[in-house]
């Protein structure tokens, strides 16, 4: 879905619902009541509208925006964080040594 909402916001970039699966290549099936659900929670918060008299949506700008922020946010915070809490330090941080000292040992 990231992928398609990066997509530029303009009539020949909308995106068909029945076809999200072109856009979402290799994830997990999705039924049509789940799809409906999905988009309906999209629009309703003003990421897509519908082009009238189709069954086709259109990225809006603050949903293009939304999307870049989200990305950038996961590329600056979360993958890095997630990064740093899956090594262990190297060197013996101060906090770390106090949360990992054994009960005897605190005053």
């Amino acid at each position: 879905m990231a992928d398609a909402l990066r997509q530029p916001a303009d009539p020949s970039s909308s995106i068909v619902a029945g076809h999200w699966h072109e856009h979402t290549a290799g994830a997990t099936p999705v039924s049509a009541g789940q799809m409906t659900y999905d988009l309906r929670r999209v629009k309703t918060r003003s990421l897509i509208v519908r082009i009238e008299g189709t069954h086709r949506y259109q990225v809006t700008d603050f949903g293009l925006d939304t999307a870049k922020f989200l990305t950038c946010v996961h590329d600056r915070v979360y993958a890095p964080g997630l990064a740093e809490l899956a090594t262990p330090p190297t060197t013996p941080v101060p906090l770390h040594s106090v949360a990992t000292a054994s009960p005897h040992h605190r005053r």
